[in-house]
């Protein structure tokens, strides 16, 4: 059945029914192309994505998309390995044996299944590693060293504790070295504003 004996079927169904003139004239003018233009016309303009998220590049689905599972289950992989990010510490050789959802930061130089990935964060995931490019803003605890690092201006950053004072004289001003230096050290982290 073509499009315009399908129709004319409904026309005549309507007719049938008891339809009016305006009701009949309002089913062909909606299946119509002018239909169709008055329709989208009222509509709001759809919001389009790009194939991933800005921030964290988790994969978006699409209408028709087939296995969409396999888009969902890396999200929530990304998601799993970033949201309060735990690194295992910093290589640039992948482990012998890494245990599920361990997380590293490549260093310099990566060599393996790691190379070409430096400066990335690794997250094994089902057997095999994810890499995801870390954004500003993204914050870290590095479990080697117990520190919380942040992403700044494309770099990791993490503070440094001050010198503890040793010898001289007069006490206060070493106190007073001490001091701004635990200050600049908050600084950094974070702590207090620049």
């Amino acid at each position: 059945m073509n499009r315009q004996d399908m129709l004319a079927g409904l026309i005549a169904q309507a007719a049938s029914a008891g339809g009016d003139m305006v009701t009949l004239r309002a089913i062909v003018e909606e299946s119509s192309e002018l239909g169709a233009e008055r329709v989208l016309h009222r509509m709001s303009d759809p919001i389009i994505f790009d194939t991933t998220s800005p921030r964290f590049a988790l994969p978006l689905l699409f209408a028709g998309q087939a296995q969409k599972e396999v888009f969902v289950n890396e999200a929530l992989a990304r998601l799993d390995g970033l949201v309060h990010c735990a690194i295992e510490g910093t290589a640039s050789v992948p482990p012998a044996a890494p245990l599920e959802g361990d997380c590293w930061l490549i260093g310099d130089g990566p060599s393996g299944d790691w190379s070409g990935q430096a400066g990335r964060l690794a997250l094994r995931q089902s057997g095999q590693w994810l890499f995801v490019a870390a954004a500003d803003g993204t914050q870290l605890l590095n479990k080697a060293t117990g520190q919380i690092w942040r992403r700044v201006s494309s770099s990791w950053n993490a503070p440094s504790p001050p010198t503890a004072p040793s010898g001289g004289t007069t006490v206060d001003n070493e106190a007073r070295t001490a001091l701004a230096e635990l200050i600049a050290a908050l600084r950094q982290a974070g702590v207090f504003s620049a």
